[in-house]
């Protein structure tokens, strides 16, 4: 086995959802197939597993009326692997509308979870796909938060030769909308070995969606727990 050359983003994210889709189009966007009941999103967090075909172009903006900033986590993206980037993309913008400034730009090829933050209370992220006739999935979460506030001990860097690490207030529960990320870094050569002695990620109620991703050595971040309940 290939030893461990670089750090190990470890991102633990707790979802709770109850969303509906149909297949009416998303309003104002002819070429939009995939639709979730209107062009705006105001719920104070939603987890959106999103499904498209080939010419696609699709709008979406998360708003809110209070001072909140919005987190948007693209935890599972599969794009046209043969597409170029120009033609095939998600696009993330800060504000009302694709005029805002562009937050970033993710590809078939990114190999980390793509996150991005709003500097105010509107965000908007656009799908463009290419001609191939093919089934592409995204899979994002949204939710609003406080600028400024922070959860401790959530996510961190470690470099010791061994050591350990706990979701916050554990073996209490969490805070909710928990982000946290642990980056593990080792000596080339070395190889890194997790050892989950405990994992509860939600509880087990109907509509319950929890997940967790790794991404190792700079490599697309892999499924460890892919749970619906």
């Amino acid at each position: 086995m290939e030893a461990v050359r670089g750090l190990i983003p470890l991102v633990l994210l707790i979802v709770s959802c109850s969303a509906e889709f149909n297949s009416t189009k998303t309003e104002g966007n002819s070429r939009c197939r995939a639709s979730l009941g209107g062009a705006s999103l105001s719920e104070t967090h939603r987890a959106l597993v999103l499904q498209f075909t080939a010419d696609e172009d699709c709008t979406w903006t998360l708003e809110r009326p209070e001072n909140k900033s919005i987190r948007i986590i693209f935890s599972h993206v599969q794009l046209d692997p043969e597409g170029s980037c120009e033609s095939e993309n998600i696009q993330v913008f800060d504000g009302k509308s694709t005029k805002g400034t562009l937050l970033g730009k993710i590809c078939s090829k990114n190999d980390y979870v793509p996150v991005f933050e709003s500097s105010s209370n509107t965000l908007t992220f656009q799908i463009v796909t290419d001609s191939a006739r093919i089934q592409r999935t995204v899979f994002i979460f949204y939710y609003f938060f406080t600028p400024g506030t922070s959860i401790p001990d959530c996510g961190g860097y470690l470099d010791t030769p061994e050591g350990s690490f706990t979701s916050p207030n554990y073996p209490k529960p969490h805070p909710e909308m928990a982000y946290c990320v642990w980056h593990i870094q080792v000596e080339k050569g070395y190889k890194i070995k997790l050892n989950f002695k405990e994992i509860l990620l939600c509880q087990l109620l109907p509509g319950l969606f929890c997940f967790l991703h790794f991404s190792l050595c700079g490599k697309r971040q892999h499924d460890i727990f892919n749970l619906l309940l």
